[in-house]
């Protein structure tokens, strides 16, 4: 299924692969193994984590982290479901273990529901300052995810 998605991303002029929000370690090597069958463009793997900065699976980035650069990645990391401070946490964890460019993509924090509406309460500002600690703890690549755009 993975590759034939690849396929119809490449038809389409695609220049990388982001594979992103996996919390099962089994399907995100499936999905990288499937990208790889049919390409050689680079991949980002990235894993989504809880508050604590494990997988929603309960695997700590220090054994995520190395088992995805192991795989035949350009790029790991930690995307989506939680704010800067834990993506800053897994980072940290993560970053002496990994000999690949890590990338962090936080949401906006959590967000919070009102009237069927998800808003999210993290400033720009408090986004950038955690943007910084993120490089100066070892990511390479930084960029937003849920809650990055103003809520009308």
């Amino acid at each position: 299924m993975f590759a034939e998605q690849a396929q119809g991303l490449l038809r389409g002029g695609v220049d990388l692969f982001c594979l992103e929000t996996f919390y099962d370690l089994a399907e995100i090597e499936a999905a990288v193994a499937g990208v790889r069958g049919v390409s050689t463009l680079p991949i980002v793997a990235q894993m989504t984590i809880n508050e604590d900065g494990a997988s929603l699976e309960g695997v700590a980035p220090e054994l995520f982290g190395p088992r995805l650069a192991a795989l035949d990645v350009d790029a790991v990391g930690v995307n989506c479901s939680v704010g800067p401070a834990a993506m800053l946490g897994a980072v940290e964890r993560m970053a002496p273990l990994v000999d690949k460019p890590i990338i962090a993509q936080p949401n906006a924090g959590r967000p919070r529901v009102v009237d069927n509406r998800n808003f999210y309460l993290c400033s720009p500002e408090y986004m950038a300052t955690y943007a910084k600690r993120i490089i100066e703890a070892g990511a390479k690549i930084i960029a937003a995810a849920a809650g990055r755009r103003p809520t009308i």
